[in-house]
């Protein structure tokens, strides 16, 4: 993809739509886009590992070919602290 940034060294989509989610609901959605076999643009892991903002994402295509990442944090109180 020519339009990726590089964020904690994953290559995401820029622009993108991004969607907080609490983490049962992420797993949820994880698992319901594993059964349906949609392909990731980044599959689902955890960034900033042991650090402030540490969270879960995952990027994938809406059916127009738009990026949309879905996200949780360990912790909620640091959500614009990265």
């Amino acid at each position: 993809m020519d339009y990726c940034g590089k964020v904690d060294g994953i290559s995401v989509p820029i622009p993108h739509f991004g969607c907080l989610l609490e983490k049962s609901e992420f797993e949820r959605i994880q698992k319901k886009l594993e059964l349906e076999k949609i392909d990731f643009v980044v599959k689902p892991q955890k960034r900033y590992e042991g650090k402030v903002g540490e969270q879960m994402t995952m990027f994938v295509f809406d059916y127009s070919g738009n990026p949309i990442e879905f996200k949780s944090f360990s912790n909620n109180n640091e959500v614009f602290s990265e």
